[in-house]
């Protein structure tokens, strides 16, 4: 990828297409907003391509990271993560999380991140050193899922 690719935060209208188009495929736009999107303390981000150091196109992946509590301690729940189908498996999702979580935890202070991980992005999940912590669970009309989470040091 080397220098053809950046991660930007962004607003939620800059990814929102993405997310419902991979997340939500066939279902009403308003069902990829998501809860604490608009809340001061979220962050979105997207992963652009570049040329010649400039964003060009639409946002290939992107997240969103919505403060939250876990255990009762302080953490970012990661939600929203979509890549688009063209550029899926080709370490985008790796170099926007990596981003986010140092950008999160240098700006906050908050070293704690969880999510709920559909069941066929545990692996994605684990070999950035996530963590499952429950066991496999259905949301409704989106499929199974398993909580995990991630401290950093």
């Amino acid at each position: 990828m080397n220098g053809k690719f950046t991660v930007v935060q962004v607003s939620l209208k800059d990814i929102f297409n993405l997310r419902h188009d991979i997340l939500r495929p066939g279902l009403p736009k308003e069902t990829a907003l998501f809860d604490g999107d608009y809340e001061l303390f979220t962050y979105h981000f997207a992963v652009y391509k570049t040329r010649n150091g400039r964003i060009v196109g639409k946002p290939l992946c992107c997240a969103s990271f919505k403060l939250d509590t876990l255990n009762k301690r302080d953490s970012y729940r990661l939600r929203g993560m979509a890549t688009d189908k063209n550029w899926q498996g080709r370490g985008l999702g790796s170099l926007l999380i990596s981003h986010a979580e140092s950008f999160i935890a240098n700006k906050t202070g908050v070293k704690l991140f969880w999510c709920n991980a559909r069941s066929s992005a545990v692996k994605f999940y684990y070999d950035r050193g996530w963590r499952a912590f429950s066991d496999e669970f259905e949301i409704k009309g989106v499929g199974p899922h398993h909580k995990m989470k991630k401290e950093l040091v």
